[in-house]
């Protein structure tokens, strides 16, 4: 019994020194942070706005989530991937060239995608849902999405550098400001307008933030070019370069958020605009838990490619544990969550959006394959078949829409969350088994 507890002791104390769990601790505590000020400014706007207008909010969140689809191409991602493998092999000129690929397709997005975007989505979302005022309400959400991709470079490099303590500094000082400027108008009686108003304002200041912190980075980082580099190579810069890896990036990704903003899209057409409300709070309260695995997927989009380097065996093997490991956990975690729904949506929200606790054990099953999914993403991108997975998602995609359709129209907020977790289960099961089938051709290989 005793070397048992010895043996058990040594493993406990190798797996908690582990860099990767030490990583996954540190950009856990910026979640916990992320966490209490989601729920305190979901809970503001909730009894602030009241039914209603909670459901507006949660409509023109979901509008502007699509509209975006076209202004996502993948840099983010893509850069992400690329550099953490060039920036491993001590490549300069390889991170200067992503870097300076992701300075250019984001300015030629925002420049050359954005304003388009932005007046069609003003236009359809006063066509369908007869109202110019969410149409108008609309935009700022776009342009808030738009510039954070110039404040996404420095959190890239951060994570490529390892630098996790700072990361979650800079992170979460963004998300107070984007919570205290909406908080403080909507105490202020400016309702929606001053939510998107504040978003758009602390996204403001965060960019130009983020342009000394880059400058503080580079001094450390002899890899790092600076801007006068940057711009030397800006017109040399083909995007076709590392667009067509972007770009397949962005295709997956953005099919899957489709799968989490459809059904409120569909809620709004098809049922009262306040069960968008209770959607949305249900949705809010499930990530609490699934936020709690969220960085575990995080790191994986540096880890993965990482262990790919090193051999196809490390790298199967990391999959595999975090898969198993992440998963469990977002089991417990969910199944403690669906028990306290019931009291603590109607303690915290009030009477009124207690029905959103029965919506929560409908998602349930989206809820727990997402556990188990968070090494998904990542694994594909890094042995380049991210192919793979964007046909299984439009595949499923084609399939279940428009069953998801009718079960909206015929159970309303209850259909949605239905098909929120019938996308997330098949899309899963078909992306664990292409993935083994990859994994058996690396192991031959």
């Amino acid at each position: 019994m005793t070397h048992l507890l010895g043996r058990t002791r040594e493993r406990a104390q190798e797996f908690f020194h582990h860099r990767f769990v030490r990583d996954t601790a540190t950009l856990q505590a910026g979640t916990f942070v992320s966490l209490g000020l989601g729920f305190i400014s979901s809970v503001v706007f909730a009894r602030v706005l009241q039914l209603e207008g909670f459901g507006e909010y949660a409509l023109i969140s979901a509008i502007a989530a699509v509209a975006s689809i076209p202004l996502d191409l993948g840099v983010g991602y893509g850069t992400l991937t690329l550099m953490a493998a060039a920036h491993a092999r001590g490549d300069r000129a390889e991170v200067r060239d992503i870097i300076t690929f992701f300075v250019k397709a984001t300015a030629f997005i925002t420049l050359g995608l954005g304003l388009p975007v932005m007046m069609g989505t003003w236009v359809f979302t006063a066509t369908i849902y007869h109202s110019s005022r969410l149409g108008l309400l609309v935009v700022p959400l776009l342009a808030v999405q738009l510039l954070m991709a110039f404040f996404i470079l420095i959190t890239i490099v951060y994570q490529v550098e390892r630098r996790l303590k700072a990361l979650v500094l800079i992170e979460n000082s963004n998300r107070v400001l984007s919570m205290v400027f909406p908080v403080t108008l909507v105490f202020l009686g400016q309702g929606l307008p001053g939510i998107v108003g504040g978003q758009l304002a602390a996204t403001i200041i965060s960019l130009f933030a983020a342009t000394f912190l880059y400058r503080g980075a580079r001094a450390s980082d002899p890899l790092l070019p600076s801007a006068r580099e940057i711009c030397s190579h800006f017109g040399r810069m083909q995007l076709g370069r590392y667009f067509r890896f972007s770009f397949k990036i962005a295709f997956d990704k953005n099919v899957a958020n489709l799968f989490a903003t459809l059904p409120v899209v569909f809620l709004g057409r098809l049922a009262p605009v306040y069960l968008a409300g209770y959607y949305k709070l249900a949705f809010n309260y499930l990530q609490v838990p699934l936020r709690l695995t969220g960085s575990v997927s995080r790191l994986l989009q540096i880890q993965l490619p990482e262990s790919y380097v090193t051999g196809a065996d490390t790298l199967i093997r990391h999959f595999r544990k975090v898969t198993i490991y992440s998963g469990l956990l977002s089991f417990c975690l969910v199944a403690g969550a669906l028990i306290l729904a019931g009291p603590i949506i109607a303690l915290v929200y009030g009477t009124a959006y207690g029905a959103a606790a029965k919506v929560v054990y409908v998602l349930a099953p989206f809820a727990i394959v997402s556990g188990f999914s968070v090494g998904m993403g990542p694994v594909f991108r890094a042995i380049d078949r991210v192919g793979s997975v964007i046909a299984i998602n439009v595949a499923t995609l084609v399939v279940v829409t428009p069953i998801g359709y009718w079960l909206v129209r015929t159970f309303h907020v209850y259909g949605a969350a239905a098909l929120l977790g019938l996308y997330t289960a098949l899309a899963t099961g078909a992306a664990f088994a292409v993935v083994g089938y990859h994994f058996k051709r690396l192991t031959r290989a």
